[in-house]
């Protein structure tokens, strides 16, 4: 529908041209303000972005090979995406796996900063927002000691990704959640 539909449209609805006008700014505001899309799997490609192993697999070069391959495939979702006018995406938290896990000590930040680099532009050049969600395990008001330690690597995880993806530059934001913990004397919900 170009501009000439929308007026003629909404002149039909007795509105007058300037009206119209205006009507018709807000609704493109809108629709560019609003950015509809997914999570993490594109049925329509072959590839997953969120491809892993068995821990008791884990080696330096299987990490790196499984995150590069999960990347690439992330890049040709994100360009799938542009392609159908889908500018939001939420990137999988297993993109690069264990990455937060302590048995895992492969420097993935260095070995992969240039491919999150080119994500990143590509996201800037297109307009697209990304977002992440940490796993269900993320615990960081856990009354556990441990839990809270191993939520913190994974939330240190979520923003190296994006940090390497561009977000010195302003692109991406972090939302972090956290609900009440049950404990006695404190009930869920309070």
């Amino acid at each position: 529908m170009n501009e000439h539909d929308i007026i003629s449209r909404l002149k039909v609805k007795n509105l007058d041209v300037n009206s119209a006008l205006k009507l018709k700014f807000k609704l493109r505001t809108a629709v560019n303000f609003v950015k509809i899309g997914y999570v993490s799997t594109n049925y329509s490609l072959d590839c997953r972005a969120d491809a892993t192993f068995r821990l008791k697999s884990l080696t330096e070069t299987k990490v790196l090979e499984t995150a590069s391959s999960n990347l690439n495939c992330l890049k040709r979702i994100l360009a799938w995406n542009v392609e159908h006018g889908i500018l939001f995406f939420r990137i999988s938290s297993n993109t690069i796996p264990f990455a937060s896990h302590p048995k895992n000590t492969t420097n993935w930040r260095d070995e992969l900063r240039d491919l999150l680099k080119e994500i990143g532009s590509y996201v800037r050049n297109n307009g697209i927002r990304v977002s992440m969600h940490p796993g269900q395990y993320t615990v960081i008001n856990s009354e556990r000691r441990e839990i809270i330690e191993a939520s913190i690597k994974e939330l240190e995880y979520h923003a190296d990704l994006l940090d390497l993806m561009g977000e010195s530059r302003g692109i991406f934001r972090y939302t972090l959640e956290a609900g009440p913990v049950g404990r006695k004397g404190v009930s869920r919900g309070s």
